[in-house]
């Protein structure tokens, strides 16, 4: 339409036409300079309203902590005064929305006048060829301009908001991964389990190391435990074995090859890991537990029989629905203990031949704690486990003990060696064997 009307008016009158065209000139040059400031309002728009959404959402996943320390009134006016930055946002890009129509229509109609001004004078002179029917076509060219030069604002306005969205998401997108699969991966169909820490130091940042030294040799079916302060560095070594990281320093083998060396989705396939948060999906228990089951694996079977060996069968069974019960936000639904139990029966259905149970039975009682090791010791005899606990009793059967201080293995070897050594080890025990008898007393 705007090619056809432009052609029209140059054919009816060029020197009207290059007059017609300086409005549009107009326009063009006010869209330039808008767009800048409607993609940096918008993006801005963008952000508070991501910020709104991630208040509400800890709000909600924490309802308890905040009910707990009674800061309903502070939350909800936190959450009020990002709805008011949210308000004053979008005033300011609607603003500048509400400047940029008015702009069109003004530089159209003054358009329009100087047409009709230079028309009616170019009619008047003697001997023109401009025609009354001539400038009466040529008004209506310039108007079928109009309604395309004001689509342009409406274009611009949704390509600018494109624009600041396709920005966010790029910078995801953009991102280059710092763990990624090697050229030509390894087959991990025969592994073994076999782990070995080769002089390994680890940071998470250049203001210092979190692992120093850390010499292993886990062997198939080998049950190693790992004790030590909060903050020893215990849960940043078992993150070295999925390859959630890679050593600063130093290199983790599996059966005598580089982690590096195999594809990262094989290798987390041969880990069970059970992180500290347990976090649970919002869905069902049975779907929580066969997570990680390749769907051509999953069957309610292999779900209960993991459920089972974590001693979280006869809860469920208890259940509204048993395995179709809904665990609600984050498992809400679910006690502590239940849920570190649906975690360690999630890891267990994949069966892997690495398992890692990181502080994995802090929320249990030492009797369940007991129930549980047992249901897993056939099972651990088959595969390389880590057992990360501060709880002496967690770890004391396992074959060979760390001790974690600052990073740095102080102590090492069975329980009855590093009981009979004296050392931290020593110390923990004795504390822990007095808690118990206090707690027996008390009882």
């Amino acid at each position: 339409t705007m090619i056809f009307a432009l052609g029209g008016m140059i054919y009816l009158s060029p020197i009207l036409a290059m007059v017609a065209m300086f409005p549009p000139l107009m326009m063009a040059i006010g869209t330039n300079r808008f767009a800048k400031t409607l993609h940096e309002r918008f993006t801005l728009v963008q952000e508070q309203y991501s910020n709104i959404s991630t208040k509400v959402q800890e709000n909600l996943t924490g309802i308890r902590v905040v009910k707990a320390y009674t800061r309903e009134d502070s939350e909800v006016e936190a959450i009020r005064d990002l709805n008011k930055d949210y308000l004053e946002k979008n005033l300011k890009y609607f603003r500048s929305m509400g400047v940029l129509y008015p702009f069109f229509d003004f530089s159209h109609n003054l358009g329009i006048f100087v047409v009709l001004s230079l028309g009616s004078y170019l009619m008047i002179q003697p001997g023109t060829a401009f025609q009354v029917g001539d400038f009466a076509a040529f008004i209506l060219y310039l108007n079928m301009l109009h309604f395309p030069m004001i689509s342009i604002g409406w274009v611009l306005n949704v390509i600018q908001r494109g624009v600041a969205s396709l920005t966010r998401i790029n910078e995801i997108f953009d991102t280059e991964p710092v763990i990624a699969d090697p050229p030509e991966p390894l087959a991990t169909k025969e592994l073994k389990g076999r782990l070995t820490f080769k002089n390994v130091d680890f940071g998470y940042n250049e203001d210092g190391l979190v692992l120093k030294n850390i010499d292993l040799d886990i062997r198939p079916g080998m049950i190693l435990g790992v004790v030590g302060a909060t903050g020893s560095g215990k849960s940043t070594l078992t993150h070295l074995i999925p390859r959630f990281y890679d050593p600063t320093h130093g290199e983790v083998l599996l059966d005598g090859e580089p982690l590096s060396k195999y594809r990262l989705k094989d290798l987390r396939k041969t880990v069970g890991l059970v992180a500290q948060d347990h976090f649970m999906f919002s869905t069902t228990v049975g779907k929580n537990i066969g997570f990680g089951m390749d769907p051509t694996d999953y069957s309610m079977e292999a779900v209960e029989q993991a459920s089972r060996l974590a001693v979280l069968h006869e809860n469920v069974v208890d259940f509204p629905r048993g395995y179709e019960t809904m665990v609600g936000e984050r498992g809400v639904s679910l006690s502590g203990g239940q849920r570190q139990r649906a975690a360690i029966a999630r890891a267990l259905a994949i069966n892997p031949r690495i398992l890692i149970l990181d502080d994995a039975l802090s929320a249990v009682d030492t009797h369940t704690e007991e129930q549980i090791l047992s249901g897993l010791r056939t099972v651990m005899k088959e595969r390389t486990t880590l057992l990360i606990s501060h709880r002496i009793s967690t770890v004391h059967e396992a074959d060979w003990i760390v001790v974690l201080e600052k990073g740095e293995i102080i102590e090492q070897g069975t329980h009855e060696d590093l009981v009979a050594l004296g050392g931290v080890y020593a110390t923990m025990h004795r504390h822990q064997l007095l808690e118990e008898q206090i707690e027996e007393m008390s009882a």
